[in-house]
């Protein structure tokens, strides 16, 4: 159920996810964006993409788990496969 971790995303636009300098880039990309209605949405379907496999082997706690503190991630590397 994506309620569980998509919500926290959403309403901090990622900032829990990420280190201060990662969360100011991937702002600084929102806003820069001519897609900005669907920018977030490209960039979570990306992240749960980046961690699919992991996602396909755990049980739903570890799916939550893992979601809900999601694993260093590159955000320029990130960023260009959401784009």
């Amino acid at each position: 159920e994506p309620t569980f971790y998509v919500i926290r995303w959403l309403t901090t636009l990622l900032s829990r996810e990420f280190a201060l300098p990662d969360t100011i880039r991937l702002w600084d990309s929102l806003f820069a964006s001519t897609h900005k209605e669907n920018f977030i949405r490209y960039v979570c379907v990306t992240m749960v993409t980046l961690v699919r496999e992991e996602l396909l082997a755990a049980d739903f706690g570890g799916c939550l788990r893992l979601l809900q503190c999601f694993p260093p991630t590159n955000v320029d590397e990130l960023l260009e496969s959401s784009g």
